[in-house]
């Protein structure tokens, strides 16, 4: 532990100034200080504000996107609700018993979306799957088996990182270039998997149907967040259940819009990227 000896402290060297000057000194600094503390102040303010403008710029630029304001809309690129009839008829005829969800009434519709853009459920246009935990004693780092996720404690800024847990009993798998989202502790979170990997109760998996891009989805899942986290519910933690995901009205364009969105977003956002440098 560092200590001064009192020896060294009598023989400490220091500038002393007259007596009169001392007074002068500190009138000064008293009038300087509270400037420095204030200025102190306003650059706190600054860098607080210098980060959070990327993060406000993306969510901007997101909610363009899902608005459809983003790219232009081209007529010969038809609409979306020959993609939604589409995927429900195929729907119907590989699964008798599949139901779609009740239409979008004009009440629930947040904004306006462009003519060739329709509103739909998301569980009329994604396949979902639920997480399922396997037993504690099947899941491990020297378990032989498939990669296990619980939540998102492996998630990136998309594509999450491979997992150190294995787990010997397959539950319910997320497949290749399906959706990832949390849902609880924290609800909303949302990743890309381009692997085969198991998934817990903490994820649920959602495969975008009838050549819907699974970027351009990715994307629309960000902008859902803060819905998902209004519908959540618990006191221990927050979650929310497979029929909200289900029951969720998403906004749909046509196929190649969508791959024109994803391209323009991905310019954009990486511009956004170069301002937290």
């Amino acid at each position: 532990m560092p200590r001064l000896g009192t020896e060294d402290g009598k023989k400490a060297l220091f500038p002393l100034p007259p007596l009169s000057e001392q007074k002068r000194i500190v009138a000064k600094l008293e009038e300087i200080l509270p400037l420095v503390e204030e200025y102190g102040k306003a650059q706190e303010e600054l860098d607080t504000l210098n980060n959070e403008i990327p993060e406000k710029l993306k969510k901007a630029i997101l909610q363009e996107a899902i608005q459809g304001k983003l790219v232009p809309q081209i007529a010969s690129e038809g609409n979306s609700k020959d993609l939604l009839h589409k995927i429900e008829a195929e729907r119907k005829k590989s699964n008798p018993k599949f139901k779609p969800l009740p239409p979008v009434t004009d009440e629930e519709k947040p904004f306006e979306i462009p003519e060739s853009w329709c509103w739909c459920r998301l569980g009329n246009v994604f396949d979902i799957t639920m997480g399922q935990s396997p037993k504690g004693e099947s899941v491990g780092k020297n378990i032989k088996g498939m990669e296990f996720h619980q939540g998102k404690i492996f998630f990136t800024n998309k594509w999450i990182a491979k997992s150190n847990q294995q787990t010997s009993e397959i539950t319910k798998i997320a497949e290749p270039n399906s959706i990832l989202l949390c849902m609880r502790a924290p609800v909303g979170k949302v990743n890309l998997t381009e692997r085969k990997i198991c998934i817990g109760r903490g994820l649920c998996s959602i495969v975008p149907l009838g050549g819907i891009n699974v970027e351009w989805a990715y994307y629309l899942f960000e902008t859902l967040e803060n819905d998902f986290v209004k519908k959540s519910t618990g006191s221990t933690f927050k979650a929310i259940t497979g029929d909200i995901v289900k029951d969720e009205i998403i906004p749909l364009p046509p196929l190649s819009e969508q791959k024109r969105i994803v391209a323009k977003l991905e310019e954009l956002l990486g511009e956004v990227e170069k301002l937290k440098r």
